[in-house]
């Protein structure tokens, strides 16, 4: 096994050299948080900037990760047997507000099934959203549903709303009566799994 070199855009490995201690669990913690920043929501804040046009689906093509892989972390485990319920179980809790809003609309199971296929699905394998999809940086809400029953994304909103969120779980894992820390643990310790010395993982057991 080969160990990567960085562990996020700030965190290096010889940073923690040499390696025969366990990462603490803030130090988990902000290794995770530094990663989100440095490899998602800033890469995509740069694609949406005003010097850059027509990048709302590049920006999408990064952001639609964090859905499905924030809540691997706050499960404990991988998405494999269910990946759109995890992605709209985290999609819900991020656009909380926007679907507050849309109360009336049926917005269940099957709908979230649907945007994960439409929505995620659509950009990592066609390279372009499926049907019912409309994106455009002039819509005032970064999620809603029209009285059509198309679906209309604003990705010039969508970081902030996965800033709040992640930040939000952040605190809320840096508590020290945070009873679901062992699984964020459990997923960090998967996500890192054959890239960095055994030394530095401490394998999590009974989940």
């Amino acid at each position: 096994m080969i160990p990567i070199s960085h562990l996020s855009p700030v965190h290096k490995l010889n940073d923690f050299y040499p390696w025969d201690r366990p990462l603490t669990d803030q130090q988990m913690i902000e290794i995770f948080l530094a990663r989100i920043e440095g490899y998602q929501l800033a890469p995509a804040e740069t694609l949406l900037s005003p010097a850059i046009h027509h990048a709302g689906f590049a920006a999408l093509h990064i952001l639609m990760s964090y859905f499905e892989g924030i809540e691997q972390y706050k499960q404990g485990k991988r998405s494999n047997s269910a990946p759109s319920g995890f992605f709209w179980r985290a999609f819900q809790e991020v656009f909380r507000d926007e679907i507050e809003e849309l109360k009336g609309k049926e917005l269940g199971k099957s709908f979230g099934n649907d945007l994960y296929h439409n929505l995620r699905c659509g950009l990592y394998h066609d390279g372009s959203t499926r049907q019912n999809i409309r994106i455009h940086g002039d819509y005032p809400s970064a999620f809603s549903v029209n009285d059509y029953g198309l679906v209309e994304i604003n990705p010039h909103l969508f970081p902030n709303k996965i800033r709040r969120h992640l930040y939000e779980y952040v605190n809320e894992l840096r508590r020290p009566d945070y009873d679901q820390l062992q699984k964020f643990k459990a997923m960090f310790e998967l996500a890192f799994q054959g890239k960095l010395p055994d030394g530095l993982l401490k394998k999590e057991t009974g989940l």
